[in-house]
């Protein structure tokens, strides 16, 4: 039996160009509307500027999104777990108010 093989460390090193994307759990769509569009490139630009990290290009679709980025810091991996944490949180909480709008006996 062969020892199994040991994740790559993840480069962190600034000035780097990558692509990056995310995807709704199974597939999950989430953008809903263009209020979900508008929110999430919100807190894309607030990361941006907050981790000093250029995006050269970008394309969301309904179920998940890519991003050309260039970070000048090396601080890849925290400015994306921002912007994933934040619109999540924000998402979750936006349907979870609708989901209680339609159906006012499960809110309590």
């Amino acid at each position: 039996m062969t020892d199994a093989m040991a994740r790559h460390t993840r480069l962190r090193d600034p000035n780097l160009i990558r692509h990056v994307m995310s995807r709704g759990n199974g597939k999950m769509r989430i953008f809903l509307d263009e209020d979900d569009y508008q929110k999430f490139f919100r807190v894309l630009h607030e990361v941006l500027d907050r981790y000093d990290v250029e995006c050269w290009d970008f394309c969301a679709m309904p179920n998940h999104y890519h991003l050309t980025l260039r970070n000048r810091r090396p601080n890849l991996s925290d400015a994306l777990q921002h912007l994933n944490g934040e619109y999540a949180t924000w998402w979750n909480a936006a349907e979870l108010d609708e989901i209680r709008r339609r159906n006012p006996e499960l809110a309590s």
